[in-house]
């Protein structure tokens, strides 16, 4: 049986954005453009060669088939709706990891099976406002749709899910043909899935296998990204306000109602207020204290940080040097992977162990051991070995390096305090982060993409919760990574002290472009200001959870 182990990476992402790629609207709308011809000269959406006035359906219905109409419109989403639902069935696709959403696999370490949705285990179906039990693949299972049919027959919960999957995502990206069947289910997706209490790992799953089938028929990463993006703004949030992100949807969207759903972007205050799940930090904006009565998801009192509520929790006292003992025990198994007695969380090898991600080779060890030059060392692109001070055996040892003059000490040491400022470690004693206040200019050299900072966001998310760190505290603090640091284009920001400037650092391919983006930046490209010597140069699927199936080395 196929297990995909998925990172923190698609807890959260981006904005909301769909059909042609324009400029980001706001948060709870899908700008759907009247399609037009495209012009000699268009633009094209970054990341893709689609004209950024040509929706997304047409593009590429045009582009597989030949001609673009309803009926090759139909065959698009039907090709694209039937892989998300059972996996790769078409010859010729080769994107790995495309197992189907009624697939098992496990998600940040819990298991992760939406099978029971749609055989009727589950008494989780809205009829008419009522719990109900409903068998969706009634219609012959998976034998039809490897056929390109949505079921053996029009007359079952099958035929009548899956046509208006076809018509829901039709619309979500734009097929314009007017012969194109229009979605008729419930208009909002609120009451569509009520009754399911989805959590942030499952829509993380169906997201990932939408991005990832949509891969395996061409499209771009900068559409998929689009996409994604969508998803993880609209749809996979909580507290939404109502909003018609396309015709004919209307009244509220979001349906994360589990653990570890994150917040919508200015959410409903009442919902916000009351509802039971997780409350991250705003883009932009790490929040380790909020003035909040409850921080449900977690036993932590939401006006407690999260440094200090696990400093306390775990060594008995909330004081400075407890704080540098969490710190040093968090950030050491982050780079060395679990070497703590009693820890047992799977997964967590540390971020100099080989993995694979979504189909190609991720190394991050070359970034330390020296021996690629994509260290900033005065504004030059330098080698340098922070694996000096003795490599792992120190860090087994909760200390940082074996001396104190190695480039070891001095990079695990500004760890800890980084972290520990952007968990709100407390302590006036608690030593503050003295690197460079950029993290664009501290990773400038480095060229880093998606797959490599997904590799990173889980493996820290990983350790915390190896410490008892509970999930929806792991989602705030993936989501201040993957909406701060891990994207591209930011504006200045000032996530805490006492960092200043331009904090986003992904470069490389697959990265998702940041919430109010700079328009520079955007319209040239110029995000780095320098290239370094960086292996892996084939991004993949930006905002969706990818699967690391090779077996790392053990350390």
């Amino acid at each position: 049986m196929y297990i995909a182990t998925l990172s923190l990476l698609s807890l959260t992402y981006a904005k909301t954005l769909i059909i042609t790629g324009g400029k980001p609207q706001g948060q709870g709308q899908v700008v759907q453009n009247v399609p037009q011809q495209s012009v000699p000269g268009q633009q094209a959406v970054p990341g893709t060669d689609r004209p950024s006035n040509v929706p997304i359906c047409d593009f590429y219905t045009q582009k597989i088939f030949g001609q673009n109409n309803a009926e090759n419109q139909l065959k698009l989403l039907t090709k694209l709706v039937n892989t998300v639902v059972i996996g790769n069935y078409t010859a010729g696709t080769t994107v790995p990891g495309v197992v189907g959403i009624l697939a098992p696999v496990v998600v940040n370490g819990e298991r992760v099976d939406l099978s029971g949705f749609f055989n009727g285990q589950l008494q989780t179906t809205n009829v008419g406002g009522v719990a109900s039990k409903v068998n969706f693949l009634d219609g012959g299972g998976a034998d039809p749709l490897k056929l390109d049919q949505p079921a053996n027959n029009q007359n079952s919960n099958q035929f009548r899910l899956l046509t208006h999957l076809y018509s829901f995502f039709g619309g979500a990206i734009g097929c314009s043909d007017k012969q194109f069947p229009p979605y008729t289910g419930n208009p909002s997706m609120l009451e569509t899935h009520r009754f399911m209490n989805l959590n942030a790992n499952q829509l993380a799953f169906f997201t990932q296998q939408l991005g990832l089938a949509a891969k395996s028929f061409g499209v771009a990463d900068g559409d998929i990204a689009i996409v994604a993006n969508v998803m993880n703004t609209v749809f996979n949030v909580r507290c939404a306000q109502p909003s018609s992100p396309f015709p004919p949807l209307a009244g509220i969207q979001s349906f994360c109602l589990g653990t570890g759903c994150p917040l919508a972007q200015n959410p409903d205050p009442a919902c916000a207020q009351t509802q039971v799940n997780t409350l991250p930090a705003p883009q932009g904006q790490i929040t380790p204290s909020q003035p909040q009565q409850t921080n449900t998801g977690s036993d932590r009192p939401s006006n407690v940080p999260i440094c200090d509520f696990y400093t306390q929790k775990i060594f008995g006292q909330n004081n400075a040097q407890n704080q540098v003992k969490l710190l040093t025990k968090l950030v050491n198994t982050v780079v060395i992977g679990n070497y703590t007695a009693g820890t047992t969380v799977p997964g967590v090898v540390g971020i100099l162990a080989p993995v694979v991600v979504n189909g190609e080779r991720v190394d991050l060890s070359g970034f330390f051991n020296g021996q690629l030059q994509t260290t900033n060392v005065g504004g030059v692109a330098s080698k340098v070995n922070f694996l000096d001070g003795g490599g792992a055996d120190p860090l087994k040892l909760d200390q940082p390096a074996n001396n104190q003059n190695s480039n070891q000490f001095r990079l695990l040491t500004h760890l800890y305090s980084f972290f520990g400022g952007a968990i709100g470690c407390s302590d006036k004693q608690f030593p503050p982060y003295t690197g460079n206040p950029s993290m664009l200019e501290t990773h400038k050299f480095m060229n880093l993409n998606i797959n490599q900072l997904s590799f990173f966001t889980q493996q820290l998310g990983l350790a915390a919760k190896s410490f008892g760190v509970a999930d929806a505290d792991i989602a705030i603090i993936a989501n201040v990574m993957n909406t701060v640091f891990n994207v591209k284009c930011a504006k200045p920001s000032s996530p805490f002290p006492p960092l200043s400037g331009v904090q986003s650092f992904c470069l490389g391919n697959g990265c998702p472009l940041a919430q109010d983006p700079d328009q520079v930046c955007v319209q040239t490209g110029a995000v780095g200001g320098g290239v370094g010597n960086n292996p892996i140069t084939n991004g993949q699927t930006p905002g969706t959870a990818t699967p690391i199936k090779c077996r790392p080395r053990k350390i």
